[in-house]
């Protein structure tokens, strides 16, 4: 373990993940697959996996239920990852990837809609579980029947404890949030440029200095840190009032997907070592470019993650 600082991850909305990879995709008509993989899935999961490779003190929090739930526990068990879920009762969702040599055709079940009975159980067991822990890393989608306002609730409780708390959602669920008049707010949020652009009404792509005004939108007035994502361009880090452009490597890209989790469970590697922001950053972009070179969702090569995050400059604005 890197440092005595623990990591709970947050996946509300866990799968299983199966992968098909098939010569082709022929609609209305019998597919044969020659390859298959089955995972537990779910952001908070990929970030979990990544971490626990980084050598973090890392374990998996959230909502599972039925035979896919027990399967989901059972993988991380495989792995050797500690968890601590609330069990619904009802039956986890599946996210099918159809994989050819030309494209990916994925089909994701939202999952079946739970009560708020459940919301309200998962609620008190988190309240008692991260007493534990130093930082949350709150990812995903949250299952249908459930609050959006659920993960404001969760931000509160950790803050409340001095927690430093990460947010990874999609752009609606994230504006949801930062529009919430509230007391809290997350330490940390990882946009890329597109949501960026929704959340402050700029469509089309922004340069770095429409970039920076954008950040400095009201929105994220209480943000202490706000990570933008460039792709090959690397990303734009806003610490308080201070911007940092991060510049990047060119690498082989072989699948992208999770890369994204990755990148936070880099930035958590970073702050348990110390709340050098700036070393975080580097680590969570050395993270997700390591997890991009991989054919694996959720995997890096440490000697990929080492080589990239000497690469890794990071220059005030």
């Amino acid at each position: 373990m890197i440092s005595m600082k623990k990591v709970l991850t947050v996946t509300l909305n866990a799968s299983i993940d199966i992968s098909y990879h098939m010569d082709e995709l022929r609609i209305d008509t019998t597919n044969r697959v020659t390859q298959v993989s089955k995972t537990a899935g779910g952001k908070g999961l990929n970030v979990t996996r990544v971490g626990h490779q980084l050598g973090l003190d890392i374990t998996a929090n959230g909502i599972v239920g039925g035979t896919s739930g027990l399967f989901i526990k059972q993988q991380l068990d495989r792995l050797h990852i500690p968890h601590q879920f609330l069990d619904s009762g009802v039956e986890s969702r599946f996210c099918i990837a159809m994989i050819t040599q030309d494209a990916q055709t994925e089909v994701l079940e939202s999952g079946i809609a739970l009560n708020e009975t459940v919301q309200e159980q998962f609620v008190t067991f988190y309240d008692t579980l991260i007493k534990d822990y130093d930082i949350i890393a709150i990812s995903g989608s949250i299952p249908p029947g459930l609050s959006v306002t659920m993960y404001q609730d969760l931000i509160d409780i950790a803050k409340r404890q001095n927690k430093f708390v990460i947010l990874d959602v999609n752009g609606a669920t994230l504006a949801t949030i930062l529009k919430q008049e509230t007391v809290f707010k997350p330490d940390l949020i990882k946009p890329n440029e597109e949501e960026i652009a929704e959340l402050t009404g700029n469509p089309g792509h922004l340069s770095i200095q429409s970039l920076q005004n954008a950040l400095n939108q009201p929105i994220f007035n209480q943000l202490p840190n706000v990570l933008v994502t460039l792709g090959k361009d690397g990303a734009l880090l806003k610490h308080h009032s201070q911007f940092y452009q991060v510049n990047i490597p060119s690498i082989n890209a072989v699948n992208a997907v999770g890369s994204g989790d990755s990148s936070i469970a880099g930035f958590c590697s970073g702050l348990a070592q110390s709340e050098d922001i700036q070393n975080a950053t580097k680590r969570a972009m050395a993270a997700g470019m390591a997890n991009a070179m991989q054919h694996e969702t959720g995997k890096i090569d440490m000697h990929d993650f080492e080589t990239l995050l000497s690469q890794i400059t990071i220059q005030p604005l």
